[in-house]
């Protein structure tokens, strides 16, 4: 072979077989530090882009496990709340069955309500308050969101909804009825009278105005001749009069004393009375008493009354006939005032009519400015009315307190009826109501001795009314509308309306609920189940009110009709006879206010509340808007690998329970069948949740085994054989050491090129 030193071939051969080797050494090195066949991708293209993908399913495996299990424990958390609310659903069944019976008066029930109230509210609470990681569980926005364009429609999220924007019609089919009660008959107790002022209006507006009358003192019955009250105000004239009013003669008398001569200078509204002293008609004294304060104000005395009897009070009398010491005569005194020169205010009361025996026939005068009427307060006037009794000749004297209502400050004229009831006759609405005879227990107590609590329930809520002594017919009546229209959201939005909802009877018809006089008719603005009211409170006020319901609700039929709001398309239409539509929205449970499309009104001709379609029901639309919020729990690696949740609306309202009162014994029987399905519905909740617990454990026990497969799958592509590695790392560390030796071999080789050259 040639012999060469300037190019080293077999050295350069060694260096890059060396190369090489060292090369593979390096890698089998970092195979076996790493632990990895692959670490990049030139050790195995494909392979990696296997074990890439694998990889990326095999975390997404992991977190579907965490994401299963963060389920479990959001469904957990949701079943523990709703075990408290099944436990205490059978406690509030338990508590209606008890109710239900007839040995608990009601007052013992009025103490199982209150446990029934907490029990509700604390349903309401863990509704609200259960949540996991700040997500609502219980009260349906898990689910669902919704709003509606009023709040006489609302929504029960029921299960997974169908978003979207719903344009609501309602017609109504049938016209339902209110719930109406009415009291006993409220008396006077013997030795009470009550008064009461009734123009030709029965609004809330008045002829004149005057706005009640009050209490009647040491007065008398006018049965059916009540007394004509007329008003006058600046425009008007008064006339000068005095009138007999009655006369006491003992036996032996026999004779008259009558007007003789009025002048122009009256100087008082009042009575005089006369009265004979002395024998053979020698002398009479005449007292004057003032009709606005009560007090005697002055005496004449005429000494020989057969030329007549003159009195310092602007008036002489004429007196035929034979008398004796004790007679007396009793005369009204009205002065003559022309109001066209007096100012705004002033005007007077002129008292005429009433029964034969106690005609009165007297004008009293307020000639001061605003004397009578106030633009500023309401004015209260105490007049008092006299009676001369005929079997004693006593001097009764009693008074009434007239209250005028503020106005521009004008009087306005008009006429009303005064009308007074005596013991054992219906009691006016000014009688306080320690004065009404039903409120006298058997062993003679008065209910009113002690302040009494009544609380009326309705509209899933309770209002409180206090009744004390000095409560009056017509405070009876406005504390009880203010419950039901104000507290319990049970009114209209027609105040005419909502002025009858308590009526108190002291004008009978002819016919319906109003016949009886002395009775209270209580209703609510809303036909059918939803405007159902219950009374509670001390059992000596419910009996001696007796409330009697004399019409039971009925509710409107009313046909649904449900669109896309946007594009009109119809979705469904449910004529539903209970206010309540289900299945033409998916997952919702339509409420309709019985008032959406039918009102009350007052029809002033029969005097009855009517209920009709609304005047515009036809052309009102409503409108929902619903977005989906459901809870999906991702369960797999990939996309659609989900497991939907939805629980619903689990408050009160949402089990149907917000009206359940055990105040009564039919409330409470009526109240086990919907605590029984406030039941089943915690108990089908609980149980699909129980079933989603189990499933997502199977899921878990399915992701783990996928997870572990994967992974092995994954474990053969890249993971490194290190036996085998330790093999090859020999062999190339084997080369490598040869490769030096023969390097060291291959450079010596030029040097035998110097032997040539000795």
């Amino acid at each position: 072979m040639a012999v060469s030193i300037y190019n080293n071939l077999m050295s350069l051969n060694a260096q890059r077989h060396i190369t090489a080797t060292n090369n593979m050494l390096g890698k089998s090195l970092e195979r076996l530090s790493s632990g990895l066949r692959i670490n990049h991708a030139s050790d195995d293209a494909s392979g990696m882009a296997i074990s890439e993908k694998l990889r990326g399913q095999i975390s997404g495996l992991k977190r579907s496990i965490m994401n299963a299990q963060d389920g479990i424990s959001m469904l957990q958390t949701a079943e523990g709340a709703l075990e408290e609310v099944s436990s205490m659903l059978q406690r509030m069944r338990e508590l209606a069955v008890q109710a239900a019976n007839g040995t608990y008066t009601s007052n013992d029930r009025v103490e199982l309500q209150k446990e029934v109230e907490q029990l509700k509210s604390e349903i309401n609470r863990i509704s609200a308050a259960t949540e996991f990681n700040t997500k609502k569980l219980l009260n349906g926005d898990g689910t669902a969101l919704w709003s509606a364009s009023e709040n006489k429609i609302n929504a029960i999220i029921r299960g997974n909804v169908a978003e979207g924007n719903y344009e609501i019609s309602l017609k109504a089919n049938k016209i339902g009825k209110n719930q109406i009660f009415k009291t006993d008959i409220m008396t006077l107790q013997e030795g009470k009278i009550g008064a009461e002022y009734k123009d030709s209006t029965e609004n809330a507006t008045y002829d004149t105005n005057i706005k009640e009358v009050r209490e009647p003192k040491t007065l008398w019955s006018t049965g059916s001749s009540d007394y004509t009250l007329t008003l006058v105000g600046t425009a008007s004239t008064t006339n000068s009069a005095v009138a007999t009013i009655g006369s006491f003669l003992q036996p032996g008398s026999a004779g008259t004393v009558g007007l003789n001569t009025i002048s122009s200078n009256l100087t008082f509204d009042g009575y005089a009375l006369v009265e004979i002293t002395g024998d053979n008609n020698s002398a009479a004294i005449t007292y004057f008493y003032d009709a606005i304060t009560g007090q005697r104000i002055g005496s004449s005395t005429d000494n020989d009354i057969a030329d007549g009897i003159t009195t310092t009070a602007g008036f002489s009398l004429s007196a035929v006939g034979t008398f004796q010491n004790g007679d007396r005569f009793l005369f009204s005194i009205s002065r003559g005032i022309d109001y066209t020169t007096v100012g705004d205010g002033s005007g007077a009361i002129i008292l005429t009519d009433g029964p034969s025996d106690k005609q009165i026939n007297l004008t009293i005068n307020f000639t001061a400015v605003h004397s009578l009427a106030s633009s500023t307060d309401d004015i209260t006037h105490t007049i008092y009315l006299a009676d001369l009794d005929e079997l004693t000749g006593n001097l009764n004297l009693g008074s009434i307190d007239i209250v005028f209502a503020k106005t521009d400050g004008t009087v306005n004229t008009g006429q009303g009826t005064l009308h007074l009831s005596g013991g054992g006759e219906a009691a006016t609405t000014t009688t306080k109501l320690k004065d009404i005879a039903r409120f006298i227990d058997a062993d003679g107590n008065n209910l009113f001795e002690n302040k009494q609590e009544l609380t009326i329930w309705g509209n899933g809520k309770s209002a409180v009314i206090y009744l004390e002594a000095d409560d009056t017919v017509s405070d009876f009546e406005y504390k009880m509308t203010d419950a039901i229209v104000n507290k319990l959201g049970l009114g209209s939005d027609d105040a005419l309306v909502n002025s009858h909802l308590v009526d108190y009877i002291s004008t009978p018809t002819t016919d319906g609920a109003r016949t009886v006089k002395g009775t209270f008719i209580i209703q609510t603005a809303l036909a059918g189940e939803q405007g159902e009211i219950a009374f509670s409170g001390d059992q000596r006020l419910l009996n001696a009110l007796s409330l009697a319901e004399i019409q039971k609700s009925e509710n409107n039929t009313t046909l649904v009709t449900i669109k896309d709001a946007h594009t009109g398309n119809l979705i469904g239409t449910d004529e539903t006879g209970n206010d309540r539509v289900n299945g033409v929205i998916n997952g919702i449970e339509l409420v309709i206010d019985s008032r959406a499309n039918v009102s009350a009104e007052w029809d002033s001709t029969n005097n009855t509340l009517k209920f009709k379609e609304n005047a515009n029901a036809s052309t009102k639309k409503y409108y929902l808007h619903v977005v989906d919020n459901s809870t999906d729990l991702q369960i797999g690696p990939n996309k659609g690998q989900s497991l939907s949740v939805s629980i619903p609306q689990l408050d009160v309202k949402g089990l149907g329970i917000e009206n359940v009162y055990l105040v009564s014994q039919s409330l409470a029987q009526k109240a086990i069948p919907d605590i029984d399905n406030a039941l089943s519905q915690v108990v089908t909740i609980r149980a699909t949740i129980g079933a989603q617990i189990n499933r997502l454990e199977h899921t878990i026990n399915n992701l783990t085994v996928a997870k572990e497969n994967m992974t092995a799958s994954e474990s053969r592509i890249r993971d490194l054989d290190v036996a085998e590695e330790m093999a090859t790392f020999t062999r190339f560390q084997i080369l490598g050491q040869s490769g030096m030796a023969m390097l060291a071999q291959a450079n010596q080789i030029p040097q035998m090129a110097l032997q040539l050259l000795k």
